[in-house]
């Protein structure tokens, strides 16, 4: 058998461009409202737990599932709807549970760490500016925490990172509690949770 680069490159194009072709009808049929193709990245609007079921696993997990906090600020001149799931922590320990290929980063708030999977380390964000919550009766949080778990072909690109990261909190009215995150390398990267 010869290889001929061109007649190869096609083929396996052809096999690629079919077999996201597969995997959009199935979202859809999973109930995805909407799914955009962004160079190399997927964007599925719809509930996450029908299409993880079709996606199964991802490489990269990074998300802010709702953890319990049932909370709407009272401070904003115009208020967010509350978060859909916000007054249990299911939706955490279900999302800290789902199989990755190299990493899983679950944001939550700290005292949310002993409900759920130990994880190998959390990660401390330090933000440029105070979270909502009690504004008489508990400090004003300028951290959030993220649970670490490694998948089995997790490596650190480079040197190991700390467990502390400065980053600006966002603006964005759209999602007022958006999370700083800057993957490494490629891969299927995935947060289940954020809607628009």
């Amino acid at each position: 058998m010869s290889y001929d680069p061109k007649a190869d490159s096609y083929l396996s194009w052809q096999e690629c461009i079919a077999a996201l072709k597969r995997r959009h009808d199935d979202i859809l049929a999973a109930g995805a409202k909407r799914v955009e193709y962004v160079g190399r990245a997927v964007l599925i609007h719809g509930a996450c737990k029908p299409i993880m079921r079709v996606l199964g696993k991802v490489d990269a997990l990074v998300t802010d599932p709702p953890y319990g906090m049932g909370f709407q600020s009272g401070k904003r001149g115009s208020k967010h709807k509350n978060i859909a799931g916000d007054g249990d922590i299911s939706a955490l320990l279900w999302t800290c549970a789902l199989p990755v290929n190299h990493s899983r980063y679950v944001f939550m708030r700290w005292d949310e760490a002993r409900s759920i999977p130990k994880p190998r380390s959390l990660i401390t964000w330090v933000k440029n500016n105070h979270s909502m919550g009690d504004l008489a009766g508990e400090h004003g949080r300028k951290t959030e925490v993220a649970a670490f778990y490694p998948g089995p072909q997790h490596s650190f690109p480079g040197n190991r990172p700390v467990d502390v990261v400065h980053h600006a909190k966002t603006k964005n009215d759209l999602h007022p509690h958006a999370e700083a995150c800057q993957p490494n390398g490629g891969g299927c990267q995935l947060d289940c949770w954020h809607s628009g």
